[in-house]
């Protein structure tokens, strides 16, 4: 198929010392460590050291997937929102990009992305679902979108195939959340 690279995102403290340790060894495996917004009430001072630690590793190419979800609400907002500080702190750090995880907290999250606007060192807004206002805001901070396959769900989807049009080809990428969010007519 082509495929050269892949890029490995890790959601949890183990994962993180997981998909490093695939980037080590995989010479064709690029690692991101980070923790992601629904591990926001379990992660600790030292978790953040570790990511801190793995992140230093030159196969690690970003820190994330870090961010907002106010859609279960399966964390805390407010340690979500205290993690994903940190987290783009330890990035600006590290010169990392960061990885972006933004479901239905858009508002709050591009807030927060401007508070810390100097120190930005960009990224992807992984599975971008926004439309193109959000979009516009994420471009001019530096941001990547990244579309998933349900993108060519046409009923529900108009402000997002709307904002895909207006993104700048080299910041727009095609990424896949296997075996979630599959495009039409594969979706289930």
């Amino acid at each position: 198929a082509g495929v050269e690279r892949v890029v490995c995102v890790a959601y949890d403290i183990a994962s993180c010392d997981e998909v490093a340790r695939l980037a080590r060894v995989e010479t064709s495996v690029s690692a991101v460590v980070g923790i992601h917004p629904h591990e926001s009430d379990r992660a600790r001072a030292e978790d953040i050291a570790r990511v801190e630690e793995l992140g230093r590793l030159p196969e690690v190419v970003a820190i994330g997937e870090t961010g907002l979800d106010f859609y279960r609400d399966w964390a805390d907002r407010s340690n979500q929102e205290r993690l994903f500080h940190e987290q783009i702190s330890l990035a600006a750090r590290l010169a990392k990009p960061i990885v972006i995880h933004s479901r239905d907290a858009a508002e709050r999250l591009i807030a927060v992305l401007e508070e810390h606007e100097g120190e930005l060192t960009g990224g992807v807004f992984h599975c971008f679902s926004g439309d193109r206002a959000f979009l516009d805001r994420a471009l001019a901070l530096g941001f990547s979108i990244s579309i998933p396959g349900t993108v060519t769900f046409s009923k529900k989807n108009g402000k997002l195939a709307e904002a895909v049009r207006a993104c700048p080809a080299d910041r727009l990428l095609v990424e896949t959340d296997c075996p979630w969010l599959a495009p039409a007519p594969h979706r289930g």
